[in-house]
């Protein structure tokens, strides 16, 4: 994790990084928090740093959408609540009452000594279960870095299963019988992410892919680089996005163990480091980057977190959302809503944002104070 193309990785709730980055923190520091309360402005703007170096393919570049205050935008219902209250004593176990399918899992993320908060499962009827099965307890890294167990990409696309990394093992509890599976993974298992019936672990050294019989492989690939992808395009191909050394944004595609050559996202430049996971809907990605106020080599004021939209088959990249307030919003893309339109957070606010209109809408708004979230969505 401290290489400089491994897409490095920034605690979002500290503030933005400082810039130029000499090097990457180690320890899963994406995880984006849901502050509660308090509306931050949502800036739908094109790419409003650094101008980025002509598209050789002569393509025009995208038109600035309007700009949009999260105060002023409508409300749209999806399979959420519209207000997600974070009540762990109030959560009746898993173990006594189990879902059908989980909407969202959440865990309550107020300091540094709540990363072993309870989980919290939201059940078809919108009220929570707490998550008592599993023995889970907060994952560290090598240096002993407390993270919590929650992971944004937790819960698989069905919301029947849910994954946590643990030292040594990945436990994947089955949220419709409370049931619990052990998968032997060595190591300081930081990361846990579904690609379709498989499993991405993510050490600060390693890769491990795990297969349905619960067999880990090590891959050659960063796996908090890879795009997490929807519905039956998981075990197609593994398609890498990262930040090299001169702040463009590289794509590559694998095939098992297999790689294509590293091709420049066109369009985009002066890249920082990540925040959050990037995630793939038919050829379309999307990820939260850092992005330098000028050359980053000599920036004129802090980076700002935006919303990077990536074609990989033709690679060519735009910027699509200012999420404002990064510290506050967390700063994350949550996934993809459906096929045109993200998930995403600001400031205790569930966003649903189209991506060719560029238009947003609120869908439910966080309550009970900062909290890791993973959401099944439309994956």
């Amino acid at each position: 994790m401290t290489s400089p193309d491994d897409g490095g990785i920034r605690v979002v709730g500290d503030g933005p990084p400082p810039g130029p980055l000499p090097g990457r923190p180690r320890g899963r520091r994406w995880i984006p928090l849901l502050a509660a309360g308090g509306a931050v402005a949502l800036a739908i703007a094109a790419l409003v740093a650094h101008p980025a170096e002509p598209d050789s393919s002569g393509d025009a570049a995208p038109a600035t959408p309007p700009v949009t205050a999260v105060a002023s935008l409508p409300t749209v219902t999806i399979d959420l609540p519209r207000r997600l209250d974070l009540d762990t004593a109030a959560a009746t176990p898993l173990s006594t009452r189990t879902v059908r399918r989980a909407r969202a899992l959440a865990q309550p993320r107020a300091d540094e000594a709540s990363v072993n908060a309870p989980v919290l499962v939201l059940a078809e009827d919108s009220s929570w279960r707490r998550l008592d099965v599993g023995d889970l307890r907060a994952t560290t890294d090598a240096s002993g870095n407390p993270q919590p167990v929650l992971d944004t990409t937790s819960l698989a696309g069905d919301g029947r299963r849910a994954a946590f990394a643990q030292r040594d093992e990945v436990v994947v509890v089955d949220l419709t019988t409370a049931g619990v599976r052990r998968i032997r993974v060595p190591g300081f298992n930081e990361d846990v992410a579904w690609l379709g019936g498989r499993l991405l672990v993510t050490q600060e050294a390693a890769t491990y892919l795990v297969d349905g019989a619960g067999a880990p492989a090590k891959v050659p690939y960063p796996g908090r680089d890879v795009l997490l992808p929807t519905g039956s395009q998981a075990g197609v191909q593994v398609v890498q996005l990262s930040i090299g050394g001169d702040g463009h944004a590289r794509l590559r595609h694998w095939r098992g163990n297999t790689g294509d050559d590293e091709r420049v996202v066109s369009g985009v430049a002066d890249l920082v480091s990540w925040s959050g996971p990037g995630w793939q809907q038919g050829q379309t990605a999307a990820r939260t980057v850092w992005i330098s106020s000028g050359p980053a080599s000599a920036p004129s004021g802090p980076p700002a977190a935006r919303v990077l939209l990536v074609d990989t088959a033709t690679g060519a990249g735009r910027i699509a959302a200012d999420l404002g307030d990064p510290a506050r919003a967390g700063a994350s893309v949550l996934g993809w809503h459906d096929a045109t339109s993200l998930l995403l957070n600001a400031g205790g606010q569930i966003l649903v944002y189209e991506v060719q209109t560029g238009t947003a809408a609120v869908a439910a708004t966080v309550g009970g104070g900062p909290a890791v979230l993973a959401l099944a969505g439309g994956r």
